[in-house]
């Protein structure tokens, strides 16, 4: 039994965001914590009944570890060496292992350069924030960032003629932020989420034409924004995987993703974007960096964040590696399977021997409750 986990159905149900409390739910708490209770324990149960449990990341598996601590305990694997082999030693491994999603690199948005080969030259656009509206995507947080980044462009000791040359870099200087996602008129959430952003832009006296909104963007839209992006800011904190910054990568952007959850595996730091604190300083210095101190960085960045997902996540790999961990459960089952026989004989036997004794128990009492004696009746016999 092979089981792909995204993530622990004990933490999605919870009253937190991405694993961090979001306080107590009151209405009906006592009957919420009886009934989760009782399946979690059931989740946790037969998932121990597979040989071989693949995560989406290291940071599930970390998450699984910690809420269903059975599962990590090292179980019994197949010998993967001559030596242990011939002396039918017995090995132990991780039930746990990583796979990173499959990934259909044709189906991605390639880069601008890819897709238009007589464009040479560009001009960087928005800066890009690609997420539904929820507020688990902590999007208030680039916005915050976003106005200190203004303020110290405004502020900055740059000479004018140095900041010109800059600025011809992008189409709009300072960059446009535009935030874009899905949204479903419908779900309360998106609506209230969407307002509350509208309303502290107000706040932090953020202009239209600076802060652009564009929910369900349709997908041409989309990929228009992530090729000529200049990043792409990634805020969710604890996001299981994420596949926007791999989407972006591929499309030649470079992120600025927040360092916890999936994005530590996905987006190097230094090479095809910023890993940053989870905090609007962290988001606006790393913007600050790459938008006014080393321009030219955008460029590279980009180039090396196609290459790095074309190298690490594309669909021969997970292919390559699927094949090799449906072989090792495999081989993890049929050892389970021998050994449940061999335990299936001892238990049989044992009952078997228990019955055979529990009978002759009976049959004595009988006779002897009828006067016979027994052991003459066995010599007669």
């Amino acid at each position: 039994v092979l089981f792909y986990c995204h993530f622990p159905d004990k933490l999605l149900t919870r009253d937190t965001v991405n694993g961090v409390s979001t306080g107590p739910s009151q209405k009906y708490a006592f009957l919420k914590l009886l009934y989760r209770g009782i399946l979690d324990r059931i989740e946790e149960y037969t998932m121990q009944y597979a040989d071989l449990i693949l995560v989406n990341s290291n940071f599930t598996k970390s998450e699984v570890g910690q809420v269903f601590p059975s599962l990590m305990n090292p179980v019994a694997v197949p010998s993967v060496t001559q030596e242990a082999a011939q002396e039918s030693r017995r090995e132990y491994g991780p039930k746990i292992q990583v796979l990173y999603p499959s990934i259909d690199l044709n189906k991605f948005i390639p880069p601008i350069s890819e897709a238009s080969p007589s464009s040479q030259h560009r001009l960087f656009g928005p800066i890009v924030s690609l997420n539904r509206f929820e507020r688990k995507k902590n999007i208030q947080m680039l916005l915050y960032a976003y106005a200190a980044l203004i303020r110290r462009i405004s502020s900055s000791s740059i000479p004018n003629e140095e900041m010109e040359r800059i600025a011809k870099h992008f189409s709009v200087f300072p960059p446009v932020l535009v935030i874009a996602g899905g949204y479903d008129p419908r779900n309360v959430e998106n609506r209230e989420y969407l307002e509350e952003l509208k309303t502290l832009c107000e706040t932090l006296n953020l202009q239209k034409q600076q802060v652009v909104f564009r929910p369900s963007v349709s997908e041409k839209e989309r990929a228009t924004l992530l090729q000529s992006a200049t990043c792409v800011c990634y805020t969710p904190h604890r996001e299981h995987f994420g596949i926007v910054p791999l989407e972006a990568m591929y499309a030649g952007a470079p992120v600025i993703a927040v360092n916890s959850g999936g994005p530590m595996e996905t987006v190097v730091d230094g090479v095809t974007g910023y890993l940053v604190e989870n905090s609007s300083d962290g988001f606006c210095d790393a913007l600050y960096d790459m938008i006014v101190l080393h321009p030219e960085k955008i460029n590279k960045y980009g180039r090396d964040a196609q290459e790095h997902i074309k190298r690490q996540f594309g669909s021969l790999k997970f292919q390559t590696a699927w094949k090799a961990f449906v072989e090792d459960c495999i081989q993890r089952g049929n050892l389970r399977y021998r050994e449940s026989r061999l335990s299936s004989f001892l238990i049989h036997w044992f009952l078997d021997a228990l019955l055979a004794f529990a009978l002759a128990f009976l049959v004595t009492c009988v006779l002897r409750s009828m006067g016979i004696d027994t052991i003459k009746w066995m010599k007669v016999r």
